[in-house]
């Protein structure tokens, strides 16, 4: 008999088994070329993408919408399931060699009047202000090693146009100001602040200048500016504290909507 699911020519017969105890029928269908599918997945693939398959009842020979349902709760997206970390996100770190391949070199440059570098001393302080920075500690003890000052790594790399035409270097907005020149300018904090975005999930915030000159207060003032990287926050940038107002919010949105208007006009032309 010929069936209406699927397109003219086709035809549908039942056979009855003539071996095991029970007895049943196969169903099959017949092309109009005479070629015989004896299953669902065999229909599947000698149509092709011609026929959409999915609500198509094999043994009855009719459409059936549940069946169409039941296919989209198997294959839907579970909301519930967490999302996993995109590792493309993260900015290339490059490297030539490994490190034990290359010779190290100890250069002292300190004289013989030098004022030795307290170590003792620093700890008491840090312990002294709690300058543990309220970072969260991890549960994961496999966190992987890093080196320090790494985003030094990408020093020295510009931007150019497709005519190999350096472009203007990066202004940072005026709410974002080095913390320190000695230690870093503009480039080093667009890298540092850039860093942090991809690879960190705290919110930045910036040097706390406060700290600093809590500690001049106790410490000599010489000592603090000699060994300042032992009393910053090594997980946030090298800038001042950043604070974010609700006009750099006006103006950001003003911008995102100036960018929309382009698309706009690029896809209606």
């Amino acid at each position: 008999m010929s069936t209406s699911a699927l397109p003219d020519g086709w035809k549908r017969e039942e056979v009855k088994r003539t071996n095991g105890l029970t007895i049943k029928t196969d169903v099959i269908y017949v092309s109009p070329e005479g070629q015989r599918i004896k299953s669902k997945a065999e229909l599947a693939k000698y149509l092709g993408q011609t026929i959409d398959l999915s609500s198509f009842d094999y043994r009855s020979g009719k459409i059936n919408p549940l069946l169409l349902r039941k296919s989209k709760r198997s294959y839907g997206v579970h909301d519930h399931r967490a999302l996993k970390h995109d590792p493309t996100t993260i900015n290339p770190v490059r490297q030539t060699n490994p490190f034990f391949k290359h010779p190290v070199t100890i250069v002292r440059t300190n004289t013989s009047n030098s004022k030795v570098l307290n170590l003792q001393h620093i700890k008491e302080i840090r312990r002294k202000h709690n300058l543990s920075f309220n970072e969260p500690k991890s549960d994961n003890n496999n966190e992987r090693p890093f080196q320090m000052f790494w985003p030094r790594r990408l020093e020295g790399q510009r931007a150019s146009n497709h005519a190999l035409e350096r472009l203007d270097d990066f202004q940072l907005p005026p709410n974002i100001r080095t913390f320190n020149s000695t230690l870093a300018n503009n480039e080093d904090i667009f890298r540092t602040i850039t860093a942090n975005l991809y690879n960190d999930q705290r919110a930045i915030r910036g040097q706390e200048r406060k700290i600093i000159n809590r500690i001049r207060r106790e410490m000599d003032e010489e000592d603090v500016m000699r060994n300042l990287l032992a009393f910053i926050n090594p997980h946030q940038p090298l800038s001042h504290t950043i604070t974010i107002t609700d006009q750099d919010i006006i103006q950001q949105e003003e911008v995102v909507r100036k960018y929309r208007r382009k698309l706009r006009d690029a896809i209606n032309r």
